[in-house]
Formats: C-alpha cells, sequence, structure tokens
C-alpha cells in the first residue's frame, strides 16, 4: 500500500480461506513482529483503522495467521510517496543601492530522505541576481539599480522551491537607491587658442539616475 493510504477504516488485506476435511471450527490467531497492526473480522484479514504508515521510518509489516498446527506468513509493503517539502519563510530584505552582496540562510523540512534543500538555480530580478544554493541564497545587485534616484524605493519578488518541486516560499527585496555621481564628456580634444572662448556641447557618458539631467 503506498503511505499515504486513507486508514481511516479497516483496510481488507485478503480473505481467509481454511479448509478441513474434519470439519468443525477454525479459530484463526494472530501474532508476528506486528500483529497488534492487524485483525480477524469473519473470513477476512484486515489492517486495522488508525494505523499510521511512514515509509521513511516502517517499509513493511509482518503478521502470522495460525490455526491449530498450520500457519502462514503474510506481508504487506509500504510504498514510497513524494511527501511536501516545507521551505520556512524568508522575511523582506532591505538593500541600499551600491552595497555589497548578502547571503541568507533558508531552512527547508522534507520527510524524505535527502531532499530537505532547496533547488540550486539563479533567479533573475529587475534590480538583483539571487544565486540559490541547497541551505539558502546570495543576492547580487544589477547595474541596473544606478537608474535609481536618490530616495527612490523599488523592489523585486523572488520564488525558491525546494529540491523536489514541492515547497515553495516568496521572499521580497526592497531597494533604496542614492545620489550617483554623473560622468560628463566634452565630445573629445580641443585645441584651445589663449584668449578665445572655446564652446563645448557636453553630454552624457555613463548611467546616472533617473530625471537628472546634465548641464
Amino acid at each position: 500500500l503506498p503511505e499515504n493510504t486513507d486508514t481511516s477504516n479497516p483496510v481488507k488485506m485478503g480473505d481467509i480461506a481454511i479448509t478441513d476435511p474434519d470439519g468443525g471450527a477454525n479459530v484463526v490467531t494472530l501474532d508476528g513482529p506486528d500483529a497488534a497492526s492487524f485483525e480477524v473480522a469473519g473470513s477476512e484479514l484486515q489492517l486495522k483503522a488508525g494505523v499510521a504508515f511512514d515509509y521513511e521510518t516502517k517499509t513493511s509489516y509482518a503478521v502470522t495467521l495460525t490455526t491449530g498446527s498450520v500457519s502462514i506468513d503474510h506481508t504487506l509493503a509500504i510504498t514510497n510517496v513524494n511527501d511536501p517539502a516545507t521551505v520556512h519563510t524568508v522575511p523582506a530584505q532591505n538593500h541600499i543601492e551600491n552595497s555589497d552582496s548578502f547571503t541568507v540562510d533558508v531552512s527547508v523540512t522534507d520527510p524524505d530522505h535527502g531532499e530537505a534543500k532547496l533547488r540550486n538555480e539563479t533567479l533573475q530580478g529587475t534590480y538583483g541576481t539571487v544565486e540559490v544554493s541547497d541551505s539558502g541564497f546570495t543576492f547580487t545587485e544589477h547595474s541596473s539599480i544606478d537608474s535609481l534616484a536618490e530616495g527612490q524605493t523599488a523592489s523585486d519578488t523572488f520564488t525558491l522551491e525546494s529540491v523536489d518541486g514541492t515547497g515553495t516560499a516568496v521572499f521580497r527585496v526592497n531597494y533604496t537607491g542614492i545620489n550617483d555621481a554623473p560622468v560628463a564628456d566634452a565630445g573629445g580634444d580641443w585645441a584651445v587658442i589663449p584668449g578665445e572662448t572655446v564652446p563645448v556641447n557636453g553630454t552624457q557618458s555613463s548611467a546616472v539616475d533617473q530625471q537628472e539631467t546634465l548641464t
């Protein structure tokens, strides 16, 4: 049976058929390591109601049926299913433009052996990148964050996923812009004659904050 089988009611394991040339009553008793998980109901062997399966801790149940001098063994095999993982909540992260990269540890729980970890992947946002490892992530800002004006705010949302895809957690990075210094380009080299006025038409040559002009 799959480990997620509903056992709120007894589950039939099979019919008990006894052939006795002498006739008479044949009482079936149960023993063995897991006899307490089974019962005989009429001519059926049943798994008792409420027996909880967990493949990670127990993969089979064994019982011996005996009547008189005759006995037979029965083994119930439990099959694994993909138990859902939980990726625990990640609080929002605040990032000021031009700040260093940062790393955050993330907790994942999963009943399945070896699956309590994150899917390794790269997540791209508008203003930053998240590199996901088994147990957390590292955030690095993009150069596009330079477009934020001083005090301007923005945010990216990223989704972390468990390695088996059954659990996710969404977190946000909040950005605040700073005042970037513009760089002027005078258009090249100029020959200057002493005493004469030199007209210069400048342009922006590097990324500066939004809504700022160079004069």
